[in-house]
């Protein structure tokens, strides 16, 4: 049983089309890739509804820390709520992303409200969370395209922000893991140890370099990056030690981890 949107304060603060575009979405990603309960099995390991209820989460952290309006706020919660309703993964990088879009604009075009330029606001936001990588990080198209006006580029931006953000938490390590699980489990590799060293060195390469849309963005999403990094490289020593011997060990330092950090 998924847990009812009800229980996030950020839903209940949205106005009810939105709130019948964000319920259709979510209910659909949870029926096709998985809910929050479903998290360690299954294909979609980290692309699921609970990645998806993390974006929204933090959407809403963003909103007072950037000033979105409470217009821009329901436009960012709609595309953090679609940004990966199609997901697959052997397709050309941006071609799901285009396609999410496509599906929000359809049913924002449905409400008085929203302008053209909301629309297509909304639209953006979506495709601005297309990773290209770059220098062992990533580069979202959020901070290459073009633009209706400053106010849709600050709510890309804080879509693009939150769809990363949580790897700078505590919960980060787990969820980099999880990622990792879902890249091997859908190009039909084990999951293992020997298959995690080069993910591992890639991915504190991308901790390290990976730029937020702004400062702002920044300070309020990556609350523990020095320790989530410091974390990770002592993970990938203890690998190169033998000091880890099976996934489940893993996960369990994962989990003390985001403990530990979150008291």
């Amino acid at each position: 049983m998924h847990n009812s949107l009800e229980e996030y304060g950020w839903y209940r603060e949205l106005s009810n089309p939105t709130r019948r575009i964000v319920s259709e979405s979510i209910h659909e990603i949870d029926n096709d890739f998985g809910s929050i309960e479903e998290l360690e099995s299954g294909l979609y390991r980290y692309h699921n509804g609970l990645h998806t209820r993390m974006v929204c989460e933090d959407v809403a952290v963003l909103k007072d820390a950037l000033g979105l309006t409470n217009n821009e706020f329901e436009i960012a919660i709609s595309a953090a709520s679609t940004h990966d309703k199609i997901k697959t993964f052997d397709r050309s990088l941006g071609v799901d992303e285009v396609e999410s879009s496509e599906w929000l604009a359809s049913r924002l075009a449905n409400i008085p409200s929203i302008s053209r330029v909301g629309i297509e606001s909304g639209r953006l936001a979506i495709i601005g969370t297309t990773p290209r990588f770059h220098g062992g990080t990533i580069i979202q198209k959020a901070m290459e395209q073009d633009y209706p006006n400053k106010r849709a580029e600050l709510i890309a931006h804080t879509v693009a922000g939150a769809d990363v953000g949580r790897l700078f938490t505590p919960e980060g390590p787990l969820l980099a893991h999880r990622l990792f699980e879902e890249q091997q489990v859908s190009s039909d590799k084990e999951v293992s140890l020997q298959n995690l060293t080069n993910f591992q060195d890639s991915q504190i390469e991308f901790l390290v370099n990976y730029k937020y849309p702004s400062r702002d963005i920044e300070t309020a999403m990556a609350t523990h990056k020095t320790q989530v990094i410091r974390y990770l490289g002592k993970i990938s020593t203890m690998l190169q030690q033998g000091l880890i011997y099976d996934w489940d060990q893993l996960i369990l330092l994962d989990k003390q981890f985001k403990e530990f950090q979150g008291k």
